[in-house]
This record gives structure tokens, sequence and C-alpha cells, in this order.
């Protein structure tokens, strides 16, 4: 989300200076004698400052997304197989499309490879895939953590009747 209010504020930063420097434009041209076109330059840094912000909260959160997909490739590929037990599943209300959720909330819980426990909570699981995997209280789903910190762990649904992983 923060990238995509970073993406417009930078958008509405660039359309405000440009906005302004082209009425600033058209008054040094077509303003005659009287013409003051350093009005408009004197508020164009607001757009600046706009785009800049922007940019920072774009920037963040790309790096955001790219340590998130760091680590879940890190689980996946290094991570140790185990097994959970389905503690909650939820429709997610936070993001809507035609006022219908498309994600939900999987939250399950695993021992580790020195057997304590631990629980994992995933937000947005498809919700489509939730419903034909079966995903209910109480039943098991395959999972990877990390050995070194078994609280980093990956939700695996297995698509049914395509023997793959979503």
């Amino acid at each position: 989300m923060k990238g995509l209010i970073g993406f417009f504020l930078m958008i509405i930063g660039v359309a405000w200076a440009a906005m302004l420097g082209l009425m600033a434009l058209l008054e040094l041209l077509f303003g005659g004698k009287n013409s003051q076109p350093m009005n408009f330059v004197y508020i164009m840094p607001v757009g600046g400052v706009l785009l800049i912000l922007g940019g920072i909260l774009y920037l963040a959160a790309k790096r955001e997304a790219k340590k998130q997909e760091v680590r879940a490739v890190n689980i996946y590929e290094n991570g140790i197989p185990g097994r959970g037990r389905v503690t909650f599943v939820d429709k997610n209300y936070s993001l809507l499309v035609n006022n219908k959720p498309v994600y939900s909330i999987v939250e399950f819980t695993f021992e580790d490879h020195q057997g304590r426990p631990h629980t994992g909570r995933k937000e947005n699981v498809d919700s489509d895939l939730v419903i034909r995997a079966q995903i209910a209280v109480g039943s098991e789903v395959d999972i990877k953590y990390l050995a070194s910190n078994p609280d980093e762990s990956a939700l695996l649904i297995h698509e049914p009747g395509w023997g793959r992983e979503a």
C-alpha cells in the first residue's frame, strides 16, 4: 500500500510542477506588461516536495517487498518441511474486489525440530485456493520453517488435482 501511495504522490508532484510551470510560461507569454509569472514559480516547490516524499515511500515499499521475497525464497529453499494444524481460517476483509474479499487469513500451529510449539499466520492467502484445498480449522497443512528461526514459516498449499504448490 505504501508503494501505491508513493507512486500517486510522485505523479501528483510531477503534475503539480508541470501545471504551474505551464501557467507561469503562459503568463509570461500572454500576460502583457503586468504579468507576474513568479507567482506560479513560488509554489512549484510543493510539487517537488510531493515528488520526493512519494519517491521515498515508493522505494521503501519496494525494499520491503524485496526483503519479503528473499525471506520467502530462503524458507522455500532452505526450510525444514513439517506439518501444521489449522487453528483459524477467515476471509480477510481488508482488501475487497466487487465488495468481496479475495484473500483469507490462515493461522496454524506446528512443532519445530526440537519439539517447541510455534504459531504461523498468513494474511493474504488466495481465498479460492483455500476453498479448493478444503482448508478448515483442524485440518493439517504442509509448512516449511527455518531451523535458525522457526517463527519464519511458510504455508504450502497444494493445488488439488495439479500436483503443484501454490
